[in-house]
């Protein structure tokens, strides 16, 4: 199955309504062909809605199904359409028709169109080429030359020196066997031993300096108390929290609170995001919103309009705070180069939080949130296509959001010096 781009509300879009009818009210305002600001996206309507993925040299369906209840997530702004998911707002022109290559067949087993609608995709969508891109044209030739006549294997490390060089954690190849890619997909910022080593060290809660630790089923959160009687708990991840996507945040909620509840008396809370390689941005705040007293402002987006060096807005991330109050002891966040995506969104988040300190490494710099394309070989890509600036307008990509005390020492199995140092802040 293709996985479409703004997965929520495009799903919502294609849902089937088995047994119902479309009502002429649903779908009158919205009826004829439109394509996306930015996006790459078609969005054919009429009794059904069929969504399109597309570049230069390529169009693909994504997914049709009944446009029955459009109107709770499609509305008109003058003669445009907009699409919206959460506070993301998707803006649609209307067109007179598709092209041609929309109605031929996509899926297509030959390497060369795989590595052409990667090479167009990165080209028409990818935000940074200015940061990251050098070098791009000579290591497309040799893409291309690799890829010819290659197999899984060889086309696999085409597309892996293609985009490795762009270190960026936000861009990622999935799908082929587990046999090329035992972990599922590949990152162009893939971690390096001594990240993995600290990773597999927190999720089994063997922190120095960690006691009554708890640990998740899927090792998802970690917690303890550290010596002095501070809270630990790190967040590997914000994705996974429920088999059941719409049960997510339901799943993180409970497992924050029953987390918190154990640092009630806790002077301080040390919050781990060393190995969280980043997830939904949703999560993300649901998480900061345990945290701040206010509305808070996080982040601005503007997201690539597709082929061009134009940007347009795409929405602001914000914390909105629980009723109940913000968490009320001091906050030391730990970050570091495997800080990345959401997890760089949620310590931009918690830093706004009086009195917060960031200590270890600046974080992966790749705070764009994933564009997924499915590849006509049936492999995905994912790249970043938004420009995240902070609260007062700061872009971190590439760089990553730095800390207030940094830490170069590495950890070991007996020792933690970011948590040596977080505990050294904290001391009276």
């Amino acid at each position: 199955m293709r996985r479409p781009v703004l997965a929520a509300a495009l799903a919502a879009l294609v849902t089937l309504a088995a047994g119902c009818t479309t009502g002429a009210e649903d779908t009158a305002p919205f009826e004829g062909l439109w394509e996306s600001e930015g996006y790459g996206l078609y969005l054919e309507i009429g009794g059904a809605i069929d969504v399109y993925e597309h570049t230069s040299v390529s169009c693909g369906l994504v997914a049709a199904g009944s446009s029955r209840d459009s109107g709770e997530i499609l509305g008109m702004e003058g003669d445009r359409l907009v699409l919206i998911e959460a506070d993301r707002v998707v803006r649609f022109d209307r067109i007179d028709a598709l092209p041609e290559r929309c109605r031929e067949p996509y899926r297509d087993d030959d390497p060369a169109a795989s590595l052409a609608v990667l090479v167009a995709s990165m080209e028409e969508h990818y935000a940074f080429f200015d940061l990251r891109g050098e070098g791009w044209e000579e290591r497309v030739a040799a893409a291309t030359a690799a890829a010819g006549g290659a197999d899984d294997a060889g086309l696999l490390a085409a597309f892996q020196a293609l985009l490795g060089p762009l270190g960026d954690a936000q861009v990622r190849i999935a799908g082929p066997d587990r046999g090329l890619l035992p972990e599922g997909a590949w990152s162009a910022a893939a971690p390096g031993p001594g990240l993995e080593a600290l990773a597999q060290q927190i999720r089994s809660g063997a922190v120095p300096g960690l006691g009554e630790v708890e640990v998740t089923a899927d090792r998802a959160v970690v917690s303890g108390v550290l010596e002095g009687g501070a809270g630990y708990l790190a967040i590997n991840r914000l994705a996974g929290f429920d088999a059941d996507p719409g049960l997510e945040e339901r799943a993180l909620a409970d497992a924050l609170f029953e987390q918190l509840s154990r640092f009630a008396d806790a002077p301080a809370l040390v919050i781990d995001l060393r190995v969280n390689r980043g997830g939904r941005e949703s999560l993300a705040m649901l998480v900061a919103s345990r945290f701040v007293a206010e509305d808070t402002p996080v982040a601005t987006r503007t997201v690539r309009v597709g082929g061009t060096d134009r940007y347009v807005a795409n929405g602001d991330v914000v914390v909105r705070p629980l009723p109940t109050g913000p968490y009320p002891a001091r906050l030391v966040v730990l970050t570091g180069p495997g800080t990345a995506g959401a997890g760089e969104l949620l310590a931009l988040a918690l830093r706004e939080v009086p009195g917060t300190a960031l200590v270890g490494a600046p974080t992966a710099g790749s705070l764009s949130p994933m564009l997924i394309r499915e590849l006509p070989n049936g492999w995905t890509v994912g790249l970043s296509h938004q420009r995240v600036l902070d609260a007062d307008g700061v872009l971190w990509e590439a760089g990553g959001v730095p800390v207030d005390v940094e830490v170069a020492e590495p950890a070991t199995a007996r020792r933690d010096p970011v948590i040596e140092a977080a505990l050294a802040l904290l001391a009276p």
